[in-house]
């Protein structure tokens, strides 16, 4: 098999769950990544409002800087959406899926941010979340 198929069974498989946890209580949650050095991956800064939702929900009301270009923002949240579906989605048994998920904030820096730094920040604070939140079995309809 391909990647993609296995990719779309995997998929299929994590979202057919009738059974999820579902954060029982609101949180924030945010991290500094910081690494000095010549590598160019060294800064960012995410923080995170998290609520209790039936159905896992993502949205951004952060402001980045304004010299930061419309397609650069894109991809950094690419980076930040995909470091939450890989806590939340593909580390677990049962999906931590049962929240709403709103970036609040970020700070980053033209010659120091990058993918890695983000995806890095946000695998920090969302495991914050993971286990400081009050997770519950829930069950879907």
């Amino acid at each position: 098999m391909e990647l993609s198929e296995l990719l779309s069974k995997w998929e299929q498989a994590k979202l057919s769950h009738k059974n999820i946890r579902r954060l029982n209580n609101p949180l924030n949650c945010e991290y500094e990544f910081k690494k000095f050095g010549c590598n160019p991956s060294n800064y960012a800064y995410v923080k995170f409002e998290c609520i209790p939702k039936n159905k896992f929900e993502y949205n951004s009301i952060a402001r980045w800087p304004k010299d930061v270009p419309a397609n650069e923002k894109y991809y950094l949240e690419q980076a930040i959406i995909e470091a939450i579906i890989d806590l939340l989605v593909s580390e677990s048994n049962e999906p931590l899926t049962g929240c709403s998920i709103t970036l609040t904030h970020v700070k980053c820096s033209l010659e120091g941010s990058s993918y890695n730094a983000f995806y890095l920040a946000t695998q920090k604070a969302i495991a914050q979340l993971v286990k400081n939140g009050n997770w519950i079995e829930f069950f879907l309809d």
